[in-house]
């Protein structure tokens, strides 16, 4: 299962899915689980030039989880204050 992230209205240009968090999980035909993958909020940030840091851009974001880029099948809105 992957989780990217994307940020619309970004000051700074971005890819429109971000891969923040990955986990590996093997089903059998018909199984279900429960993944958790957590993505601290130090993963949202981008290095500013700038600064000569890092920098959190604060707003609205979407998480988007699949098991690939192409197959997302679920999202997620969130927002950094």
């Amino acid at each position: 299962m992957q989780v990217y992230t994307g940020k619309t209205k970004s000051k700074v240009k971005r890819a429109i899915k971000e891969l923040k968090g990955f986990k590996k999980v093997y089903l059998e035909a018909g199984e279900t689980k429960t993944v958790e993958i957590e993505i601290p909020v130090e993963k949202l940030m981008y290095y500013n030039e700038e600064l000569s840091d890092w920098s959190l851009e604060k707003g609205n974001y979407t998480l988007f989880v699949g098991n690939a880029s192409d197959n997302i099948i679920k999202k997620r809105k969130i927002n950094i204050k």
